[in-house]
């Protein structure tokens, strides 16, 4: 009894493995047309992208985030 047990618990287990590896999580944001274009660049660049752009910008004095560029004295 104590075998069947066991194999239930690792079937359980394994079917809830295959489960997890077949997650899919998306994300759906939605921006207005005059804001697309920096949620178009936050949602689909990669990482280095990103960082750079908002480097550059910082280094002309604004800031840059996934709805706007502005000046960095604004809040």
């Amino acid at each position: 009894m104590a075998e069947n047990h066991i194999a239930v618990k690792h079937t359980r287990e394994a079917l809830l493995v295959s489960l997890v590896r077949r997650l899919m999580v998306v994300f759906l944001q939605v921006y207005p047309g005059d804001i697309y274009a920096f949620g178009l660049v936050a949602w689909t660049g990669n990482d280095v992208l990103n960082r750079r752009l908002r480097l550059q910008a910082e280094s002309k004095g604004f800031r840059l985030d996934d709805t706007r560029l502005f000046l960095a004295t604004q809040g």
